[in-house]
């Protein structure tokens, strides 16, 4: 099991409590972030990364999981309720 960083979980804790579920559960990234993350991981499956890209890639990878995280609170509330 992965721990929880619990930055993320605080960061998870403001984006939910900022916006209601239905807004988390349709936040999406643009068409442009989607195609330059596509990009991103289909060089880094070729090694093809250079330093600047994998840093690149790994703030998209960590705001991906928060956003997940935040969508799984979104979609427990709007069941709990």
């Amino acid at each position: 099991m992965v721990a929880e960083v619990p930055l993320f979980k605080q960061i998870t804790d403001m984006l939910a409590s900022s916006r209601s579920p239905q807004e988390l559960l349709a936040l999406k990234a643009t068409e442009a972030e989607e195609q330059r993350y596509q990009e991103l991981t289909q060089k880094s499956h070729i090694d093809l990364l250079t330093s600047e890209e994998r840093n690149e890639l790994a703030r998209f990878e960590a705001v991906e999981h928060i956003v997940r995280m935040a969508k799984i609170e979104a979609y427990i509330k709007l069941k709990e309720h």
